[in-house]
């Protein structure tokens, strides 16, 4: 495959000489430095925290205090969703779906590098995002 650089090069897209997301920086554990009480966790996913008790009851967030930041970014992710009708109880398969890719992920890594465990997740993440591209434009 060619690389990023070279294959966009020719690209009137200037979208496609950005980049690729995620950056393997996302994969990084200082991500998770955030500590968040109940009431501050709904506050910044800007979600209400009835929706919190759902989230955590379908295995989405921890659910602990504090929260980490892993839980505020699946929190705003899933506010972004329930406004396009998307329940927590629909994005149940959605984090099973994301466990097995970070067992992949762990596996595949093995006694590697942290930066190549973080480099294989966000090529996980950009296949999923192709596979989902690919199911949408399908007719």
């Amino acid at each position: 495959l060619p690389d990023e650089e070279s294959a966009s090069a020719g690209s009137p897209n200037p979208a496609r000489r950005r980049g690729r997301w995620p950056e393997p920086e996302y994969f990084t554990p200082e991500l998770g430095e955030v500590s968040l009480g109940r009431e501050g966790l709904a506050r910044a996913a800007g979600i209400a925290e009835e929706w919190l008790d759902e989230l955590a009851a379908h295995g989405l967030i921890s659910g602990r205090e504090p929260a980490t930041g892993a839980d505020l970014l699946v929190a705003r992710a899933a506010a972004e969703l329930l406004g396009f009708g998307i329940e927590p109880r629909h994005l149940r398969p959605v984090a099973a779906s994301a466990a097995r890719t970070a067992a992949l992920v762990k596996a595949a890594k093995g006694g590697s590098s942290r930066s190549a465990g973080a480099q294989t997740a966000a090529a996980m993440v950009r296949l999923e995002a192709a596979l989902l591209r690919a199911g949408l434009l399908d007719d």
